[in-house]
């Protein structure tokens, strides 16, 4: 890249660029790099899944579906359980969880870059390990660091896109920022499954993602700070950014430069413009709000009103958004989603494989074609039918979006009970082919009919709470979602097949969609409560 056309974002005190012309600076080689390198750290994720059944192959006891006179143990792989590997599955999103406050704070006193740079390192080091030993306790520590080093990419990706995305295309660029993690998982779901149905030793593929990381290192190390640092200003201006954009989770972001995108919001299709007076109706909803705040018995300062979202204590923060039942109802909704989208991507191979006794390259071309259809068209389908109907403007749109939302859960729900009711066949007839396609295609209206979701809930979930509580709603919605949806999506299904069965575990995994649904059921019933109150309003700003 030329420094001579480059955008100057630091103080010169620091030994930073002098400002340069912003039009003079092209951020998009940056921001390519920035994708790959997301999509890099997320390749263990799906190349873990697509070798999961060989991970119980260096145990003595035979895996589950394997016959006990033929199992020969090889010493070369892992010997996990069921159980443990779900908890391999689980690690990466606890550490995740633990990385992203301390790596926030290391955003607000070092180098982005540095910091960037930094943790790319610990990754590699993190997934070299992990590609040269089969110890269980060594897999989950080496997957926990990795986890925790990947928080970095996943907050700093979304707000340098906040501070260098140009305007025309900001909201595609957040998309296609938040797609890396699962364009990462793709490719590693592909690349691993195809090179071991070749006959290539697992650990190569994910040998082949650490040289990969390291090519990234290298890339990111001449480049200019001051190309990639976002509040390099000064001191102050980098805690001031920092504090509004970083928060405590997996891709969630407050994005100050453009006001239409929340905090945990997934992109929106571009169009929809931001109104510079408030819009009719918002006041009045405003004024509703700390009304029903003041009625509660708790006193003021207690409920923290008048406080600044930063200045509220974690037990503030939780004590105000519990008065929020459109809220919560939301993020059980997307707690349960998660779960069965974690349950499917990171079981399925081991369960078509063991169960449906198919092919592994079959497994893998299938999957591939399942999981990178269903989930995006369901995303994109929901969120054009969701703002063709208005959005959340309003409670009347709010109650539309809640139904919607609620119709796609129950479609979810049949889809479901299909996949639960379609079993298994041995053999290689054509009956054993029709029932498994058969429940690949349940599993695709699952998968479309929950991306569909997404969105809607939330935007639902947002709308339902002020706007000087959104950070806090968005950070606790995604840590929530982080343990009780993709952690135990993993975690879970692994006991229940170790107790009974891994088809068992399965279908408990698409029976789950009762819960997602059910929340959005209690949510469209508390906006038509809140309709009927006559809260006429603008939520979110527009």
């Amino acid at each position: 890249m030329s420094r001579g056309t480059s955008l100057r974002v630091g103080d010169p005190s620091d030994g930073e660029e002098p400002r340069r012309s912003p039009r003079r600076y092209n951020p998009v080689n940056i921001f390519v790099l920035l994708i790959l390198t997301g999509s890099l750290v997320n390749f263990d994720s799906g190349g873990t899944a697509a070798v999961l059944v060989f991970f119980g192959k260096g145990c003595d006891e035979p895996e589950i579906g394997m016959d006990p006179k033929t199992w020969v143990p090889d010493r070369n792989y892992p010997c996990l359980s069921e159980a443990d590997k779900g908890v391999l599955g689980a690690v990466p999103y606890i550490g995740l969880c633990v990385g992203c406050p301390l790596v926030g704070q290391a955003l607000l006193r070092y180098s982005e870059k540095e910091v960037l740079v930094w943790s790319l390192v610990g990754n590699v080091l993190a997934t070299i390990v992990f590609a040269t030993v089969v110890n269980t306790w060594y897999l989950w520590s080496t997957k926990f660091v990795v986890g925790f080093t990947q928080s970095t990419i996943s907050i700093y990706g979304a707000v340098w896109v906040a501070k260098f995305g140009p305007p025309k295309v900001k909201t595609l660029w957040y998309g296609l920022m938040q797609s890396a993690t699962a364009i990462g998982n793709l490719i590693g779901y592909a690349v691993c499954g195809y090179l071991v149905d070749l006959g290539v030793f697992y650990q190569h593929a994910f040998q082949i993602q650490a040289f990969a990381l390291l090519v990234i290192c290298f890339v990111f190390w001449p480049i200019p700070n001051w190309k990639i640092d976002v509040s390099a200003h000064s001191r102050k201006s980098r805690i001031s950014n920092y504090e509004e954009l970083v928060t405590t989770s997996q891709g969630s972001f407050s994005d100050t430069d453009d006001p239409n995108l929340d905090a945990a919001s997934p992109p929106e299709p571009p169009g929809r413009l931001e109104s510079p007076v408030k819009p009719e109706g918002q006041q009045e909803m405003e004024d509703a709000l700390e009304a029903e705040y003041t009625s509660s018995d708790l006193p003021l300062n207690e409920m923290g009103l008048g406080m600044e979202e930063d200045e509220l204590g974690i037990l503030a923060q939780i004590e105000m958004l519990s008065n929020y039942p459109v809220y919560l109802g939301s993020v059980i909704a997307l707690c349960g989603i998660y779960y069965i989208s974690t349950a499917i991507q990171y079981w399925a191979s081991e369960y078509f494989i063991v169960e449906f006794h198919r092919e592994g390259a079959e497994v893998t071309s299938t999957f591939l074609l399942v999981a990178g259809s269903a989930p995006i068209l369901g995303v994109f389908g929901g969120s054009i039918i969701i703002d063709r109907n208005g959005g959340y403007d309003t409670p009347k749109q709010l109650v539309t979006a809640a139904l919607l939302t609620t119709s796609w859960g129950f479609g979810a729900a049949v889809s479901a009970f299909g996949a639960v009711v379609v079993g298994p066949v041995e053999g290689k007839s054509f009956n054993a082919w029709l029932h498994f396609y058969v429940q690949v295609m349940f599993i695709w209206f699952i998968l479309l009919f929950g991306g569909a979701m997404v969105p809607a809930i939330t935007g639902i979930m947002m709308a339902a709470v002020p706007e000087d509580l959104r950070k806090s709603a968005s950070s606790w919605s995604m840590f929530l979602c982080n343990v009780f949806g993709f952690a135990i999506g993993a975690v879970l299904p692994g006991y229940i097949a170790q107790c009974v069965s891994l088809r068992f575990a399965m279908q408990v995994s698409f029976l789950w969609v009762v819960f997602p649904m059910s929340a959005m059921i209690f949510v469209y019933f508390q906006c038509r409560r809140q309709l009927a109150r006559g809260l006429e309003h603008n939520v979110l700003g527009l």
